[in-house]
């Protein structure tokens, strides 16, 4: 019998990784509770006798065997441990992994469950959410993968949730590949995604010999290309930091050139101004472009065509009152506060987010959707299309 208990701890120790101590303080909670199923809650006490390799099954102080619990409790127990020690498990994954959350990893494909992929990680195994891969991704069994530890739940099916889509899965991929990121000569001040399509990267050095752009790049683009194909063809632009909110946004929009940048300080709004033949650049497919260099720079970026900015500076202030006051709710103070904002038409109201709108005019999220909703309605009969 002690041979045998021996070789079962032995052999849970491997499976499991836990350590002996917790296994049997597993085993003695399962058996009391097994055999309290059994006998009702009377005074049961459950002891681990290590010099006899047995466990003690007491109930009103009275000693029983193992055997005494009968088939039916003994299979429970049997279930309850298993239970117990699954539990154990997944709490032993989430403290492994807690400490390693924002690190990257290796997994090896195991199966699917649904459309999310389940991968053995160091021996354990963790989920790959079907929302956390690339739209190109498409794993098989036994495939090598690598992800970013996303979250860490000890109460979650599977305690580790991996990402391939998060900015930071990025960061990590650089710093893998760029000695001037570890080293901190060269920092990534901000980095957004597409996941799959586009992103930008922000990076500043801090020595002027070193070029940031270079140094992530590599030569004949040794470093970038790991990158590049661990993201399936991500587009990935790098783009040197500026204190100069200006000059950021500027580059921000690469690879569209700009032609002017007006700035509202007040509720972080940028007027973008480019050629005629640079919008469609500017703004990206989807408006991607646009959108990643807004998230970069945390401006809100209004970017229209040269032509569109001519006709625009022709209206007067009188004009711009005018019809911002042909808006519900809107008075002639609210519509001063719009032009102060850089807004010159109603297609400007139909496009800044409702938040925006909300904060500017101090006004409800009702009161809002309103605003826009009129500002559309009108624009629609004048033969103006709103995306």
């Amino acid at each position: 019998m002690r041979e045998e208990l021996i070789s079962l701890l032995e052999r849970l120790e491997k499976e499991t990784g836990l350590p002996r101590r917790r296994i049997i303080e597993v085993l003695v909670s399962a058996l009391k509770v097994a055999a309290e199923r059994k006998f009702g809650q009377k005074n049961i006490k459950v002891e681990f006798d290590e010099e006899k390799g047995e466990f003690l099954i007491f109930v009103n102080n009275k000693r029983l065997s193992t055997q005494q619990l009968g088939r039916i409790v003994a299979f429970r127990a049997r279930q309850i441990i298993a239970q117990k020690i699954r539990e154990e498990e997944k709490s032993l994954l989430a403290e492994k992994f807690a400490k390693r959350k924002g690190e990257i990893v290796w997994g090896i494909v195991d199966r699917r469950e649904g459309r999310d992929y389940i991968l053995e990680v160091e021996g354990m195994e963790v989920r790959l959410p079907y929302r956390e891969t690339l739209p190109q991704d498409e794993f098989y069994r036994g495939e090598k993968v690598k992800a970013l530890v996303l979250e860490v739940d000890k109460n979650a099916e599977y305690p580790v949730l991996l990402s391939r889509t998060h900015p930071q899965f990025l960061e990590k991929l650089l710093l893998e590949e760029v000695p001037e990121l570890k080293e901190g000569t060269v920092k990534i001040k901000n980095v957004v995604r597409e996941p799959g399509y586009r992103s930008k990267v922000a990076v500043e050095s801090s020595r002027k010999e070193i070029d940031s752009i270079g140094a992530l790049i590599g030569i004949k683009g040794t470093r970038i290309k790991p990158v590049l194909h661990e993201l399936r063809g991500e587009k990935i632009d790098i783009i040197p930091y500026s204190d100069d909110i200006k000059e950021f946004i500027a580059r921000a929009l690469a690879p569209a050139e700009v032609e002017e940048i007006e700035i509202y300080p007040e509720n972080k709004r940028a007027r973008v101004i480019v050629k005629d033949d640079q919008l469609s650049l500017a703004i990206g497919k989807k408006g991607q472009n646009v959108s990643l260099a807004a998230r970069l720079t945390g401006w809100n970026i209004d970017v229209r065509p040269v032509s569109q900015a001519l006709r625009e500076k022709k209206i007067s202030e009188e004009e711009k009152i005018k019809e911002f006051t042909s808006l519900p709710g809107i008075d002639e103070d609210k519509a001063k506060k719009l032009i102060q904002a850089g807004f010159f038409t109603l297609e400007d109201i139909c496009r800044v987010p409702r938040d925006e709108l909300e904060k500017l005019l101090q006004i409800n999220t009702e009161e809002a959707q309103k605003i826009v909703k009129m500002a559309r309605e009108m624009l629609k009969k004048e033969g103006v299309k709103i995306g």
